[in-house]
């Protein structure tokens, strides 16, 4: 009991200290919120039930050695694991899937909930109205309403409420700003007030906050051309070729160390300029995609990953397809015969040594154990080409992580009869992955360690190979 007094006491000097110190909204919400879930710890050193206080950083955590049992569903503020009741739980920081009304705390969705909780941070398949606080793009496909949280194109495929980007007016030569080009589907900002250096020209968007939007960038060359009208780069369009009437040089991203390019909108031409001179600049936002995938003909982005191309690949599930520019892409996923998964094709060629580091270094769908296949994990992607198929094949060249039962030496190993090329095949027929290119192998030959072998998937081949840059697809 005195124990309890003594707690009482301390309380009720900080919520005077409190009072006398400041009024603010936030020191009463801090008082009010101490003992749970990453908030402050009582003054006692101790937390609500199922925590307990982290007495370096003052701070409340999950107590492991007394989790809370929510089976008897008393909802109390201090819950920190999912219920499966109907009520909300302020502090919850996982999802409670059987929830009909928000919960301010949760980190995760609830399927459950049929109203919004605005601290969410991922999606929430059931909600008809929006999630302030939705960080996805194209989240929460059952809202009726646009999520205005949303960090992409805030837009939701279901909502049937006003898109805020919607209502800005189409770009003109007197239109006000942010506008969208219909043609294009971008939002342009207005042009800078002043001049400036390229790289000052980077920073300038990214700081940039105009119309509520803070997503802006510096447009690439491409993206910055789609304003040009009325004629072509070899024409003197004479103060008509911008859709905003601009007769300045724009500066655009695509630069280097000593120069960047642009438009000079009085005539429509790009320029090169160097970075140290001063320009205006004129950010974008909104594109449906990343900037590489913009397509300067068509003047909008353009997808290669849709319709979902990795569907069709024969013995590779869960197939992922990750675009490099609108007419690259690569697809990932398990190959059910050899039961090793694969990631996606490395965006660049390289040199083996960066081959074996860019492998150990990958993070791909949650995984961090990837690593550079060995020769005869990376035989198991050819196909139509029997002599180099594994495990069957008649080539010699193995390697079972053994060196007494691999065979990786030149000499010993390999015969153009057994290892050699099969057809040419342009389509990508010789890989699962409907590919072509020399890929590397982390298998060195043992009669000469400064050679690597690698496949061939233009011609389902296995060879040697230096100093060259091959293709990279890393394996778990």
């Amino acid at each position: 009991m005195k124990k309890f007094f003594v707690v009482l006491a301390l309380l009720s000097a900080m919520v005077l200290m409190v009072g006398c110190g400041s009024s603010s909204s936030s020191d009463n919400n801090s008082a009010a919120n101490m003992g749970k879930l990453g908030k402050e710890c009582y003054p006692n050193e101790t937390c609500d039930k199922g925590l307990r206080c982290d007495t370096d950083n003052n701070v409340c955590i999950e107590d492991p050695e007394n989790p809370i049992n929510d089976s008897d569903r008393t909802d109390s503020d201090s819950d920190v694991e999912p219920d499966t009741g109907s009520d909300s739980d302020g502090s919850d920081s996982a999802p409670d899937n059987g929830d009909t009304t928000p919960d301010g705390g949760d980190t995760m969705p609830d399927s459950g909930d049929s109203q919004p909780d605005d601290t969410d941070t991922a999606t929430d398949g059931g909600d008809t109205v929006p999630d302030n606080g939705d960080t996805a793009d194209d989240s929460d496909n059952g809202d009726t309403a646009p999520d205005n949280g949303d960090s992409a194109d805030d837009s939701d495929d279901s909502d049937t409420g006003t898109n805020p980007a919607t209502n800005l007016p189409e770009c003109s030569p007197t239109s006000t700003t942010p506008c969208i080009d219909a043609e294009t589907d971008l939002i342009w900002s207005g042009k800078s007030l002043e001049t400036m250096h390229w790289a000052n020209a980077v920073d300038y968007c990214k700081d940039l906050n105009e119309g509520g939007f803070n997503d802006w960038r510096l447009p690439s060359r491409d993206v910055l051309r789609s304003l040009v009208q009325n004629c072509d780069t070899s024409s003197d369009c004479e103060g008509t070729a911008s859709k905003f009437g601009d007769i300045v040089f724009l500066w655009s991203s695509t630069g280097g160390s000593t120069n960047a390019t642009g438009i000079y909108f009085f005539t429509g031409a790009d320029q090169s300029k160097s970075v140290d001179e001063s320009f205006n600049a004129r950010c974008v936002r909104n594109l449906k995609c990343d900037e590489a995938l913009f397509n300067p003909t068509l003047k909008k982005c353009v997808d290669p990953c849709g319709p979902e191309p990795c569907d069709s690949l024969t013995d590779i599930t869960d197939a992922t397809c990750v675009a490099f520019t609108y007419e690259q892409y690569s697809c990932g996923g398990k190959d059910t015969s050899s039961s090793l998964t694969w990631s996606t094709k490395a965006p660049n060629s390289m040199r083996w040594n960066d081959a074996v580091s860019y492998c150990d270094d990958l993070t791909e769908s949650g995984y961090s154990d990837w690593g550079l296949p060995n020769i005869s994990e990376l035989r198991t992607l050819i196909q139509n080409c029997s002599q180099n198929e594994m495990p069957d094949g008649s080539c010699g060249v193995i390697d079972t992580g053994d060196p007494s039962t691999s065979c990786l030496s030149y000499s010993d190993c390999w015969t153009s009869e057994t290892c050699g090329s099969c057809a040419s095949d342009s389509t990508g027929g010789h890989s699962k992955f409907k590919e072509t290119g020399w890929f590397w192998s982390s298998s060195l030959l043992s009669d000469d360690s400064s050679y690597a072998w690698f496949v061939s998937f233009d011609h389902g081949g296995v060879s040697g190979s230096i100093g060259s840059y091959n293709n990279v697809r890393c394996v778990r």
